[in-house]
């Protein structure tokens, strides 16, 4: 499952309802939000609302309204930016089952150029870098046609074909390094020609890996990570991650720390994920 990034907009206007000079008073937000009750985001969201009211003492109010029904998808952030709604959610990965909307979702996510990937790939494959509209649109239609499902994410120049594999067990990162694609290949994957080696992640990369293992409910995962210029963003958490190119990359035994937390937590058939995923 992967693990999308997102923008909360919100209106210049509405930022004023978290000022002290409001008293008790009780102001009221609408949030609008492409996504239907039971999927994954509007989930996420309501407890993003649930944390603000708290932290506002229920002087900041937000009404969510899911499934397009207060704006579509690509009429949100325009919605935030002319007072329309105060609070809006925009996915920086856009899941694209429609290829009418192609050039909707690429602009969605500030392409192009963009990144296009088949959901069920691995190793790198079945991930495309469109440069230009006409590739990008091409790509999204072909893949379509095909009855694939895939994602379109931002392209991360900055990351200058790099990642961070952060690898979490236990609601920990035990270990992390850095992947480098091969030269003139922008997937920093090791199958794909990639080098790793050996590196300190920052505390909010840390975090970051932290609380995505936590949000999917996963006692063990790889986090992917870029660096960007607004902070480490998540490109996917892997449920299943290979362990051969970390381990050799910091030298630790990995597998055995698995194990070992897998000793020291599991009860005999009572082995099933805690969490959300």
């Amino acid at each position: 499952m992967k693990l999308h990034r997102r923008q909360f907009l919100a209106g210049a206007a509405g930022l004023a309802a978290l000022s002290p000079s409001l008293g008790q008073a009780q102001t009221r937000w609408q949030m609008a939000t492409p996504y239907a009750d039971g999927n994954l985001h509007t989930r996420n969201i309501r407890t993003f609302i649930q944390e603000i009211e708290q932290a506002t003492g229920g002087r900041l109010s937000i009404q969510l309204h899911s499934n397009g029904s207060l704006l579509p998808m690509p009429q949100i952030k325009r919605g935030v930016q002319q007072g329309q709604v105060q609070l809006g959610e925009i996915l920086l990965t856009a899941y694209a089952n429609d290829p009418k909307a192609a050039e909707e979702i690429i602009k969605a996510v500030k392409g192009p150029p963009v990144v296009i990937k088949l959901i069920e790939g691995t190793q790198g494959i079945g991930v495309v870098l469109a440069e230009t509209m006409s590739s990008a649109k091409s790509v999204i239609e072909a893949f379509r046609g095909a009855n694939v499902n895939i994602l379109v994410q931002e392209f991360i120049k900055e990351a200058g074909g790099t990642d961070i594999r952060a690898l979490v067990v236990g609601g920990k990162v035990v270990a992390a390094m850095k992947r480098t694609g091969a030269p003139d290949e922008f997937r920093s994957n090791l199958h794909r020609g990639g080098s790793a080696q050996v590196i300190k992640i920052t505390p909010e990369e840390r975090s970051t890996a932290v609380r995505a293992a936590k949000r999917m409910g996963l006692n063990v995962c790889g986090v992917d990570m870029l660096r960007s210029n607004h902070g480490p963003v998540i490109m996917e958490v892997n449920s299943s991650p290979g362990l051969e190119g970390i381990e050799s990359a910091t030298g630790k035994d990995i597998a055995g720390q698995i194990i070992d937390f897998i000793a020291a937590n599991a009860k005999d058939g009572q082995t099933k994920t805690k969490g959300r995923g």
